[in-house]
């Protein structure tokens, strides 16, 4: 049996054990649509800050980081208003 076959064979029984978890949090999902998809987008614009900020130099930082931070902040603000509106 190949390696690829036996980490399958692990996800598909992982998958059958934890079916109730996922139906559980589809349901939520599916009920909650907006707001999650809000709080996802938050956690994800804040992940992206904390990888660019990691990525940032002591000194001379290039003019396309503090876009790209200033950018990513602006998507953030907006994400948490809509995270509110819902």
């Amino acid at each position: 049996m190949t390696e690829a076959l036996k980490n399958q064979m692990k996800y598909a029984e992982w998958l059958e054990n934890n079916k109730t978890r996922f139906a559980r949090e589809w349901l939520k999902r599916k009920r909650f649509g907006r707001k999650w998809m809000s709080k996802d987008k938050v956690r994800e614009i804040e992940a992206k800050i904390a990888d660019l900020k990691a990525r940032w130099p002591a000194h001379s930082v290039p003019p396309s980081m503090w876009q790209g931070l200033e950018a990513l902040e602006e998507e953030l603000e907006k994400a948490r208003e809509a995270e509110k509106k819902d």
